[in-house]
C-alpha cells in the first residue's frame, strides 16, 4: 500500500498489506525463529534501510513489549481479508527500532504505525509480522520457544491476509489483490417486483427493502436465483432475511 492509502467495499474495510515494498527474508515455519509459526520477516526496497509502514485497515493498539519493539494491534471493525473472510483482524508488528506504540492508540488505515529496525532479536532491519483472524490479546510459547497467538489455529499466513494493491513486490508468494475479491452489490426493486420475485423463489420471508451498497450485513449464503440474480441470505439489524443480490464482475 501507499501511505494514505484507503479501501472499503460493501461496508468493510479491505486489509491492505502494510507495506510499500516486501522482500521477504523469512517466510513462515522453517527452522529458524518461525517454527511453528506463519509470521513473516519482510524488508523494504533496500536491505538496511527502515522503511516505514502504514495501518492496513483501522486498528488500535492493546499491547506492547518495548524491549523487542513490538505492538499488537486489532482492527475497530471486522475487516474483509484477502482469501475473501470478514472478521476482526488482530496482527503483531516487531524490531522497531524508533518504538512509540502505546496501548489504546488508534491509527486509520493508510497513517505510520511503525518503522522496520533491529529491536529485540534480529540480525538485520526488517518488520517480523504476524496475522490472526478475530479480537486476540493473549500471545503464548509454542513448543519451540517461539511467541504466538492463542489459539494458533486462528493465524492466517499474510499472503492470505493482505491485498497488496499498490505494494511493489520484490519476493513475496501468490499475491492477492481487490480484483481477485469479488464483493457484492444489492439490486434495487420495488415492492410489487420484489413481491413477485420473492414468489419465483418460493422464499416466504425475503426482504423487499431496499440496501444501498455500503450498508453493513454478515452475508451468510446463496439461496437460488431468479431472472439471473441470486437471493442471498444475510443478518441484518439483528434480523435473518434475504436480499436480491449480484455478483460485481
Amino acid at each position: 500500500m501507499r501511505k494514505g492509502q484507503k479501501s472499503a467495499r460493501g461496508g468493510y474495510q479491505d486489509l491492505l498489506c502494510p507495506f510499500t515494498t516486501v522482500y521477504v527474508t523469512q517466510f513462515s515455519g522453517g527452522n529458524y525463529t518461525h517454527k511453528g509459526t506463519k509470521a513473516y520477516d519482510v524488508r523494504g526496497a533496500q536491505a538496511g534501510v527502515r522503511y516505514a509502514y502504514y495501518a492496513p485497515c483501522d486498528i488500535k493498539c492493546v499491547r506492547v513489549i518495548p524491549s523487542y519493539g513490538e505492538a499488537i494491534w486489532q482492527s475497530l471493525e471486522k475487516v474483509r481479508f484477502a482469501d475473501g473472510t470478514i472478521d476482526y483482524c488482530t496482527f503483531t508488528t516487531v524490531h522497531d527500532s524508533s518504538f512509540d506504540a502505546k496501548v489504546g492508540m488508534v491509527r486509520r488505515q493508510g497513517e505510520q504505525i511503525g518503522n522496520m529496525g533491529t529491536k529485540g532479536n534480529a540480525t538485520g532491519v526488517h518488520c517480523h509480522i504476524e496475522v490472526a483472524k478475530g479480537k486476540k490479546n493473549n500471545i503464548h510459547k509454542n513448543k519451540y520457544g517461539i511467541y504466538i497467538f492463542t489459539p494458533y489455529e486462528d493465524e492466517i499466513l499474510p499472503r492470505n491476509a493482505f491485498f497488496m494493491d499498490n505494494t511493489v513486490i520484490k519476493k513475496w508468494f501468490k499475491p492477492r489483490y481487490l480484483k481477485d475479491v469479488v464483493t457484492s452489490t444489492y439490486k434495487k426493486v420495488n415492492v410489487k417486483e420484489g413481491l413477485n420475485m420473492r414468489k419465483k423463489a418460493g422464499i416466504a420471508n425475503a426482504l423487499i427493502t431496499t440496501l444501498k451498497y455500503n450498508v453493513k450485513v454478515e452475508y451468510l449464503e446463496d439461496s437460488g436465483s431468479v431472472d439471473g440474480y441470486l437471493w442471498g441470505k444475510i443478518k441484518y439489524n439483528g434480523k435473518t432475511g434475504y436480499v436480491v443480490k449480484k455478483y460485481l464482475k
